[in-house]
């Protein structure tokens, strides 16, 4: 009798050890697993392979547990029911030894269901989700060998569940959909209300996301807040409007009109000796980038990379000057308050 029970607990023991496996390799992290890829890792190498083809994968460890589950089963039968018959025969009740042996296969399953399902899934289940990084890499090796063992088997069933898939419209060779940005959202804001992921980190998240919807006009500073210079005013004027700011592009508009001429460095004036205005024009100015305030952040973003610049004069649908919009103004937009160095 002990021999019988000790293949039973084999048979729950390969159980458990597929069932682990399968959880371990679906919760690892893909980043941890290309960085032990890249360092050489072996074991990492070989998970990588199996996880590049998930149905295969997934269908090998089936094949095992499915295996392990009818031999257990069709095993307790076998060599239970019927002494189980005879010692309850022995006690006289009074039931026809079909039907009683029929009763004893149903409670042999039910009381070897318990034990599979702790001990064979539930329990390796959860190890498998604490330690799933250790528990996978230790397993590498043996679920390549079981996958090149159950290859011809589960190339028949993909090809059969394939062959179905097709028959209800459903594309197998489609790419699954990947994390949608509501979903991250919503993750963002579950992760703030649990304490996990810090106000601050998540509002640099939704920013970043909001990116694409965010028109200039809405983070630019607006004309009546800027420091701008004139062509009408003199050199004395220009050097104490400088001396007195803190900012480090200034505007130029063509006397009182609404026509922005250049953009001065301030840097650049300060570095110059000579601030005669036909100097300081041709050695401290830049021609000015012009943006619409219906721009989107992002698009502008890209426009002041590929330029190299980092100051745009907003204007609005008839030609206005509405404001004045910075790289760093952008990237405060997205992380938060900077130390101002580029504004105007």
């Amino acid at each position: 009798m002990l021999q019988p029970i000790f293949l039973l607990m084999v048979l729950i023991f390969l159980n458990a050890v597929f069932a682990s496996a399968e959880i371990a390799v679906i919760s690892m992290s893909d980043l941890k697993l290309r960085q032990l890829c890249e360092a050489g890792d072996r074991r990492a190498g070989k998970l990588e392979a199996l996880i590049k083809q998930p149905a295969k994968f997934l269908a090998t460890i089936q094949v095992a547990i499915t295996l392990a589950g009818f031999l257990q089963s069709a095993f307790a039968a076998e060599n239970f029911a019927q002494p189980l018959v005879t010692l309850l025969r022995g006690t006289g009740i009074p039931v026809a030894e079909e039907a009683l042996k029929s009763a004893c296969i149903v409670v042999i399953t039910l009381i070897l269901a318990y034990f599979n399902l702790v001990f064979g899934e539930l329990v390796p289940k959860r190890v498998a989700m604490k330690k799933a990084e250790e528990l996978a890499l230790k397993m590498a090796g043996m679920l390549s060998l079981v996958a090149k063992i159950f290859a011809p088997l589960v190339w028949l069933l993909t090809a059969s569940t394939n062959f179905w898939l097709r028959r209800f419209g459903v594309d197998p060779e489609e790419e699954e959909e990947t994390v949608s940005e509501e979903e991250i959202r919503l993750l963002l804001a579950e992760g703030r209300e649990q304490g996990t992921i810090p106000t601050e980190e998540t509002e640099m998240i939704q920013n970043v996301f909001g990116f694409d919807d965010i028109a200039v006009g809405t983070i630019c500073t607006h004309r009546r807040e800027m420091v701008s210079l004139s062509t009408e005013e003199d050199e004395a004027v220009w050097d104490r409007i400088l001396a007195e700011s803190v900012h480090t592009y200034y505007p130029i508009f063509a006397g009182r009109s609404e026509d922005v001429v250049g953009i001065l460095d301030g840097k650049a004036y300060f570095r110059m000796k000579d601030h005669t205005r036909d100097k300081v024009m041709q050695c401290a100015v830049q021609k000015p980038m012009l943006a619409a305030d219906s721009m989107k952040a992002n698009r502008l973003f890209e426009q002041m990379k590929q330029q190299q610049n980092y100051f745009a004069v907003v204007t609005d649908a008839y030609g206005g000057v509405t404001g004045i919009v910075t790289l760093c103004d952008i990237m405060e937009y997205l992380v938060g308050d900077l130390e101002n160095t580029a504004t105007a």
